[in-house]
């Protein structure tokens, strides 16, 4: 399908040029579906393709509206949605951007987490 050959497309540009992977991100976030949940889990994909090739000082410059993203993901209504977003915490490398910076990050995510912790 296209949309795969679209991703490997997007991972392997930015593995050439990481400056526009702040860009790239951004432009991710600002046409993220608002309520198709297997769009959703397609960007969340895309996503994380992204994050596995980020470079630490790039991430930084986004990791702001990334995680307030995932962590509205993480609190979805929808299961697959939840549950993909959720699983970024699985990944080796995104787990050590998050520790790195997890001043910033916990706090973000820690509401969510919570909330779904409740329901």
């Amino acid at each position: 399908s296209s949309g795969i050959n679209a991703e490997y497309g997007v991972v392997q540009f930015l593995e050439k040029d990481s400056t526009l992977t702040e860009v790239v991100i951004k432009g991710l976030l600002k046409f993220w579906p608002k309520t198709h949940s297997p769009k959703e889990v397609m960007f969340l994909n895309e996503l994380e393709e992204i994050l596995d090739v980020i470079e630490p000082h790039e991430f930084r410059k986004i990791m702001k509206p990334l995680f307030q993203q995932l962590a509205r993901c993480v609190s979805s209504p929808h299961f697959q949605v939840a549950e993909r977003a959720l699983y970024f915490w699985n990944n080796d490398y995104i787990m050590t951007l998050i520790s790195d910076n997890a001043d910033v990050i916990l706090p973000i995510m820690f509401g969510a987490l919570y909330k779904n912790s409740k329901s």
